[in-house]
């Protein structure tokens, strides 16, 4: 699991995929949401922007108040009738780990 210190910039991502595994641009947005190690929500479907084909991206600021733990994020997107749903994880700590 990937770890960040609060301040720090994290980018988050996903690939959206059809059902022959060729990346796709989806017919929606993608969006994506983000709790703290509180379970309160910090991004609320928000959209990602596209970096190529298929290829979506998030840049999300850690808050220097930011709670320190585990904090989880789920990508929706949708292509046509085939859903995308990703979830991932991402470890706050208090100090820069390059300290």
């Amino acid at each position: 699991m990937d770890k960040f210190a609060k301040g720090e910039t994290v980018a988050l991502s996903i690939e959206i995929r059809d059902e022959d595994d060729v990346l796709v641009d989806p017919t929606t947005s993608t969006q994506i949401n983000i709790w703290d190690s509180s379970n309160t929500l910090k991004v609320d479907n928000q959209n990602m922007t596209m970096s190529s084909t298929g290829l979506y991206i998030y840049y999300y600021t850690i808050p220097d108040a930011g709670s320190t733990g585990i904090w989880r994020v789920m990508y929706v997107a949708t292509s046509g009738s085939y859903n995308t749903r990703k979830r991932s994880r991402f470890a706050v700590v208090q100090e820069s780990i390059l300290d």
